[in-house]
């Protein structure tokens, strides 16, 4: 069986969509622990958690890029350790 094909089983037993059923996938595969624990308790929809987990890395993805650009420029010291300070509270 295909991955597209046991996408379509799971969502049919699960009573969701296929799209939906994609979201789970990537949420456990890369969301934060919060974000998780967030969706799994029913605090967040899937949609809304899926929305939010792209949004925070979506934000560290772009402090990442901007970091290595400094870093190239010789001015990033300083930042990566503030960059560094930033992701651990995330």
């Amino acid at each position: 069986m295909q991955k597209g094909e046991t996408r379509e089983v799971v969502a049919k037993l699960a009573g969701v969509s296929h799209d939906t059923v994609r979201k789970v996938e990537k949420i456990l595969e890369s969301a934060p622990k919060h974000i998780k624990d967030k969706a799994r308790s029913g605090e967040l929809k899937i949609n809304t958690a899926y929305k939010e987990m792209q949004r925070e890395l979506n934000e560290t993805n772009s402090l990442n890029e901007k970091t290595k650009q400094e870093y190239k420029s010789g001015k990033g010291a300083n930042k990566i350790v503030v960059y560094c300070r930033t992701v651990k509270s995330i």
